[in-house]
């Protein structure tokens, strides 16, 4: 029986395992990064002058402020208050400047930019540039008869004025307090935008307007033919023809009634007065009531005290020719 020669030199097949893919991604990575060193150090260098550059030159550092077309000034971000808050600052130094109400009539803009901290402004600076040229409108007023508009102030204040003004033109000069209402006026605040306010003598002139009427009078105890012609300004000739059916000597009767011819002022302007020692209510000039002071409350209003008046100021309190 023979036997098999074995070649020695034959080699046997043996098997491994397969290298981890892990393992070669990391030994490429360090490889990259010993081996090619300089590239991985030019790539940071390169990204941080890239961020640098950005926020140096690129990225907003300021705001450039604008009203309407003008451009008012630069501020930088750290400085930067939101557009509500300017206007809010704004507007009150023009308000404190003018002593009255405005708005501003133009848009607020803030542009982001770039620039250079020695071209930049400081909130102030801004704000007393926009102060000289922001336009503005000026809180007017409206006098408002019965739902028209039949003039226009320059503002509240103004209007209140010539208010007090045509009330004490009603009153003696001793009156220490004069408090005016006028029937169906009212005084509406607005803006005055593109619109011109009336003159002061304008707007008096307007709510001083008086209508020729013919009205009724009943002759008082101590009554006179020429002081009720005096009262209502005509002659004692206009007086007798008024009243054709009464022969108007020097003394009438109490109780007569007379047809008066006289200018009515258009608005009914009651006035309540405080003297030494009465409060007095008038309508136009005229005594409607008069109280002693201590019988009075001080906060009764105008409408209250003429509801509960219990003395009425007859001719006999106050001469027609007066």
């Amino acid at each position: 029986m023979s036997r098999r020669r074995v070649n020695s030199n034959k080699r046997t097949k043996t098997t491994t395992r397969p290298k981890r893919r892990t393992k070669g991604i990391v030994h490429r990575a360090y490889r990259a990064l010993f081996l090619n060193s300089h590239r991985v150090v030019f790539a940071i260098v390169f990204l941080v002058l890239f961020i640098a550059a950005y926020l140096f030159f690129v990225r907003p550092n300021a705001y450039i402020v604008t009203i309407g077309n003008t451009v008012i000034g630069t501020i930088h971000q750290n400085e930067l208050i939101n557009e509500r808050d300017f206007i809010g600052l704004l507007t009150a130094r023009i308000n404190h400047r003018l002593d009255t109400n405005t708005i501003i009539t133009e848009d607020i803009r803030f542009t982001p930019t770039n620039t250079r901290r020695a071209n930049l402004n400081t909130l102030e600076q801004v704000l007393m540039r926009a102060v000289e040229e922001t336009p503005y409108a000026v809180e007017g007023a409206h006098f408002v008869l019965n739902g028209e508009v039949i003039a226009t102030a320059a503002s509240m204040a103004v209007a209140n004025e010539i208010l007090e003004n045509i009330g004490r033109s009603f009153v003696p000069n001793s009156a220490t307090h004069v408090n005016t209402v006028a029937e169906g006026l009212r005084i509406v605040p607005f803006f005055l935008i593109g619109e011109e306010p009336d003159s002061i003598a304008e707007i008096t002139t307007m709510l001083s307007a008086t209508t020729l009427e013919r009205i009724t009078y009943t002759v008082q105890s101590g009554d006179t033919v020429s002081g009720i012609a005096n009262f209502a300004g005509i002659t004692q000739g206009e007086l007798q023809a008024l009243n054709p059916q009464h022969n108007l000597g020097h003394r009438i009767n109490a109780g007569l009634q007379l047809t008066l011819e006289m200018n009515v002022p258009v608005i009914e302007f009651t006035t309540e007065e405080i003297s030494d020692d009465y409060r007095i209510i008038r309508t136009n000039g005229q005594i409607v009531a008069r109280y002693a002071l201590e019988e009075v409350i001080d906060d009764d209003t105008l409408e209250e005290i003429t509801d509960y008046a219990t003395e009425e100021v007859t001719n006999g309190d106050e001469d027609l020719d007066s």
